[in-house]
């Protein structure tokens, strides 16, 4: 709108002291000297400033730079510029800077505060402060290079949420962040190199601390972990989170390759764990078995995206389960019932085996769950990804008996076997073909008294 000054010519020497410039934001004071000699220059500067209303001073590159911001109020600016005329390789810039209400890549904030450093395309950022609806980023200093294309981090502290923190860096980013998700922002401290392209360069250290959390169909109210960031590379560790009701601990190495997809290993253990909790969350079944599970699971290799592609192995034990609401076991329950009524419907007292994963199936050869003191069922066999079933159920009574439960299973091995099936068709329509049943009256002979620490139920009016 207008401009005022009282200016000095000595010796070549340009001198401006009290140069006001009006906007219709608010004003700006220079006091400038400039040598007509060297073409050098130096601007002292303060004031209220549209942030765009300076495109015409700036480089290409800058201008690329100023465009990912929206500004909804002046910035406030305190500082000094030096260099030399028509030289931008040589412009310093060292400034104190307040932004408020303004997006960048389309995510709001609220202020940010920071002394900057600029000079040949390298920006020195002290004591960054910035604040918004989704979360703050603070850091001791942070270093953003626009001819390496990377921001280095200082002792950084964010509680920023993670995926608009992606899409601050870059569609990549977000892209990557988006599966990992904080119902609350999670408390992240940060250092390293972060590329601009969230590709190539990479090497940082993210301690992570917080929940909710939720990654595709699993939760966890509250989880630490570290992740490292090398080049193309992702490694979380140290990985331990509440897991539904009990606890985990783990750790997952990322290697993303071409055409989008990412080659991993991963190993972990749960403790106590709720079974119904946890399959509850990657089962759409309204009723699903009960109990504490523990375990471990090691991938050795496989790609993210094709369950088939995995191979590894691991080990489950259950505790306090009852497992007739899975239809395999139903199938199993109402057979157990007409050997003895409540059999069938038995909490196991305990459970374990191990597994192995290879060529799209789960496999097992010793699953063995206990139901009570003298029966139990073993399994072996496996279920691909599709749930196809090939198995061999097996429930034998006798041997864990009280009393000579072990001696009359050897005297009788050959009727020690309650059932004997072979398993086919899904998990959730499975087909179940005996293979031979001891007659009955054999079990309620010797139940009573190989099994004194089972009454049978009352029969029910539907019995």
């Amino acid at each position: 709108a207008s401009a005022t000054t009282s200016l000095t010519l000595t010796n070549q020497l340009w001198h401006l002291p009290d140069l006001r410039i009006r906007r219709s934001e608010g004003d700006v004071r220079f006091d400038l000297r400039s040598d007509q000699a060297t073409r050098d220059f130096r601007w002292d500067f303060e004031g209220t400033v549209d942030p765009p209303a300076l495109v015409p001073l700036l480089s290409p590159t800058q201008r690329e730079a100023l465009a990912l911001f929206e500004f909804a109020k002046p910035m406030k600016a305190r500082g000094t510029a030096r260099g030399r005329w028509k030289s931008p390789e040589r412009i310093h810039i060292d400034t104190h800077l307040i932004l408020t209400d303004f997006l960048f890549r389309s995510v709001e904030h609220d202020s940010f505060r920071a002394r900057i450093l600029y000079t040949n395309r390298v920006a020195d950022i002290t004591g960054p402060a910035l604040q918004g609806p989704h979360g703050d980023f603070q850091a001791d200093h942070v270093r953003v290079d626009a001819g390496k294309r990377q921001v280095v981090i200082d002792r950084g502290l964010s509680t920023l949420d993670p995926v608009m923190a992606g899409r601050m860096i870059g569609p990549a980013m977000e892209e990557r962040f988006g599966p990992y998700r904080f119902e609350r922002p999670p408390r992240i401290t940060l250092d390293g190199i972060i590329p601009f392209d969230g590709r190539t360069g990479a090497d940082a250290r993210f301690e992570v601390r917080g929940g909710p959390f939720a990654w595709r169909r699993l939760r966890s109210p509250r989880l630490v972990g570290r992740i490292l960031w090398k080049e193309r590379g992702v490694r979380l560790t140290n990985v331990v989170a509440r897991f539904h009701g009990g606890r985990l601990a783990g750790s997952l190495d990322l290697q993303p390759g071409r055409e989008g997809r990412t080659p991993f290993s991963l190993e972990a253990e749960v403790e106590d764990a709720d079974l119904h909790s946890l399959l509850d969350d990657v089962s759409t079944r309204k009723q699903q078995p009960t109990g504490r599970l523990d375990g471990r699971i090691r991938i050795h290799s496989g790609w993210t995206d094709e369950n088939r592609s995995w191979e590894g192995d691991g080990w489950a034990s259950l505790k306090e389960g009852v497992l007739w609401d899975a239809p395999l076991f139903g199938i199993l329950s109402s057979t157990l019932n007409t050997f003895s009524p409540g059999l069938g419907n038995s909490r196991a007292i305990s459970g374990e085996g191990n597994f192995r994963m290879a060529e799209g199936a789960l496999s097992t050869t010793n699953l063995t769950l206990l139901l009570d003191s003298s029966t139990r069922l073993l399994y072996q066999g496996s279920i691909d990804y599709s749930g196809t079933l090939d198995a061999r159920v097996e429930a034998r009574i006798l041997r864990d008996a009280p009393l000579l439960g072990r001696e009359l299973s050897i005297m009788l091995l050959p009727f020690s076997k309650l059932s004997v099936c072979r398993v086919g068709g899904t998990l959730e329509d499975p087909e179940i073909e005996p293979v031979y049943i001891l007659p009955k009256v054999l079990y309620t002979m010797f139940g009573p008294i190989l099994r004194p620490d089972r009454t049978p139920p009352a029969p029910s009016p539907e019995d």
